[in-house]
């Protein structure tokens, strides 16, 4: 699960520089809007260091652009195949929650389809709203876990589906057992 831990490392940090240079800004204006100490970004976009998942999603929204779209780029393909051992993942070493990509074809669509896995009592902490417009799909595939979203509580087991515009959110996994869900995000 863990293969491309240094390629993801290595390509996320150059996404990010690749964008930042693209909107002209400087590494301390991305710090700023992005919440994030400018040696955070720095060390980052050199490689040096590995975003926890809601840092990463942070400094997405700085750029204006998907957090997928910093973890593989621009995508050319029209059909692709992603066999899960090639999967570009961001693993936040702190909490072990793994977010994986899983289509980069429908990202030139304005379209995110990724996977999450929430190991017990970890939690991704509070997500800021995503952009105007967005609406988001979750769907446990197995496990359970909290969706939190404006501070509302929305208990979400196997099967279950939940849809919702932009939002703080925040997933939570209380249960004993690790949380798998398919996360679809799509401008409206």
């Amino acid at each position: 699960m863990y293969k491309n831990y240094a390629i993801v490392k290595f390509e996320i940090g150059k996404h990010i520089r690749k964008r930042r240079e693209n909107l002209r800004l400087t590494i301390a204006e991305l710090a700023e809007k992005s919440q994030l100490s400018v040696t955070m970004i720095s060390e980052v976009e050199r490689g040096k260091k590995m975003p926890t998942v809601k840092n990463a999603y942070q400094i997405a929204l700085a750029l204006g652009c998907t957090l997928s779209d910093l973890i593989v780029g621009d995508a050319e393909e029209k059909v692709q195949i992603i066999r899960k051992e090639d999967r570009n993942e961001l693993v936040d070493k702190e909490s072990g929650i793994v977010r994986g990509i899983l289509s980069n074809v429908l990202l030139a669509r304005g379209i995110e389809l990724v996977s999450f896995l929430i190991p017990p009592g970890q939690s991704t902490g509070l997500f800021p709203q995503n952009r105007l417009g967005v609406q988001e799909h979750i769907t446990v595939i197995s496990g359970q876990f909290n969706c939190k979203i404006k501070g509302q509580d929305n208990l979400l087991k196997e099967g279950d589906s939940i849809t919702f515009d932009a939002a703080e959110v925040e997933f939570e996994n209380f249960s004993d057992e690790d949380c798998h869900l398919i996360l679809l995000i799509s401008s409206k």
